[in-house]
């Protein structure tokens, strides 16, 4: 399957946030067996944010990771300034996952690791952003027992970034939705899904080709939401 690793920016008010950092170097991944993972100079997430949105990696306040796996969460260190939010379950498997899911943190293949857990401010729950009114973390466990996403409500609108627990549209689509074929607890999965269907919200799967047509422009102002 051919599909984009997206990292979402949002201006929400004065504060730019991350949601989720990308996947780790090409070199890393191809040393820990993720042969077809693809990434050029040009698309690594400082690179895009300087050159294509003139943002400085500084400037970024807040990263949010969706979870901890390697495609997710490798370049938080990128944003020296940022406070970096990870759900607390999320780290505790992380450090210690289950042999099966072992190959999807990869942090000993990193030379520093980026599973660094007093880098991170570890919450529990649902949990509104603070000085950004309309903002919340949402638990969305089943992909990962810390798996989050990120509520936004305008006023108007709302839409969720759902991390993994909605890889493509066709998972969220299908009736029932259908949960990622990679999950740490399938029933638990499955009751995130029912959830996310009760915030009815418009939900942005977090590796849909359809969405990778946005690079660099607002997507929710820009047409097509």
């Amino acid at each position: 399957m051919h599909c984009p690793v997206l990292i979402w920016l949002i201006e929400w008010d004065t504060r730019l946030i991350l949601f989720d950092t990308g996947g780790t170097a090409p070199e890393v991944a191809y040393r820990t067996g993720h042969a077809h993972y693809q990434r050029s100079a040009a698309e690594a997430p400082q690179t895009k944010l300087r050159e294509q949105l003139g943002i400085d990696p500084a400037d970024v306040d807040l990263v949010i990771l969706s979870h901890l796996h390697w495609d997710h969460a490798a370049n938080w260190s990128m944003f020296p300034r940022a406070t970096i939010l990870v759900q607390s379950e999320e780290v505790r498997f992380a450090l210690a996952p289950e042999p099966s899911h072992q190959k999807y943190f990869d942090y000993h293949a990193h030379p520093a690791g980026y599973i660094v857990a007093d880098r991170f401010t570890q919450v529990q729950g649902t949990m509104p952003l603070a000085d950004a009114a309309g903002l919340q973390l949402i638990p969305l466990p089943g992909h990962t027992p810390g798996s989050q996403g990120l509520l936004l409500d305008d006023g108007t609108r709302r839409f969720i970034l759902a991390g993994d627990a909605v890889p493509l549209y066709r998972n969220w689509q299908t009736i029932p939705p259908v949960p990622n074929g990679i999950a740490c607890n399938m029933q638990q999965f499955r009751q995130t899904l029912t959830n996310l269907e009760g915030w009815k919200a418009i939900v942005f799967p977090s590796h849909e080709p359809a969405l990778a047509r946005f690079d660099g422009k607002d997507i929710l102002n820009g047409g097509g939401i």
